[in-house]
């Protein structure tokens, strides 16, 4: 016996309910939810991974749209402050960090640190640095956009009187 013509339409008006439900809780409810249980852990991944001494002072959230990551607000570092640290980690391990690795780059963004000396680093990511100020030599330099990987810098930074797109190794 075949389906009336109205039952169809509730069996198909059902489904794209229940796909938009579905849509929009991936993207609204992981922002609600904190992950700050997860500091100490966070913070240790953080240091193992990268080799810089991190401490969150700000809420952990997470997403789901692309890929699992998860952002860190206002970690304060040994030379200064980040405004927001973004990192994607395997879907399956995003509440189970102890064997989580790092995947694809870390984003910075919102950094204000002061720079020593002009030691090439090497991270095991690259970092992808974005509206962030470096103090280096009393001279304050706004990088807006550059990716720093494998000891390499590329991008465009910004001086009181200058634009500048570098690329240094």
């Amino acid at each position: 016996m075949a389906l009336k013509p109205r039952y169809k339409r509730r069996i198909i008006w059902a489904i794209i309910i229940t796909i938009a439900v579905a849509a929009i809780a991936i993207i609204l409810v992981p922002p609600l939810i904190t992950l700050n249980n997860l500091k100490p852990r966070l913070e240790q991944t953080i240091t193992e991974q990268t080799g810089i001494m991190a401490r969150i002072d700000g809420d952990v959230h997470f997403s789901l749209l692309g890929r699992a990551t998860i952002v860190a607000h206002n970690i304060a570092l040994p030379n200064g402050t980040v405004g927001a640290l973004m990192f994607a980690v395997p879907l399956g391990s995003i509440f189970n960090l102890d064997n989580a690795r790092l995947t694809g780059d870390i984003t910075v963004y919102d950094a204000d640190i002061t720079v020593h000396s002009l030691v090439p680093q090497n991270f095991n990511h690259a970092l992808d640095i974005h509206n962030s100020v470096v103090l280096f030599k009393d001279k304050q330099y706004e990088i807006i956009d550059a990716i720093m990987d494998n000891g390499r810098l590329v991008g465009t930074v910004r001086t009181d009187q200058h634009k500048y797109d570098i690329d240094f190794e």
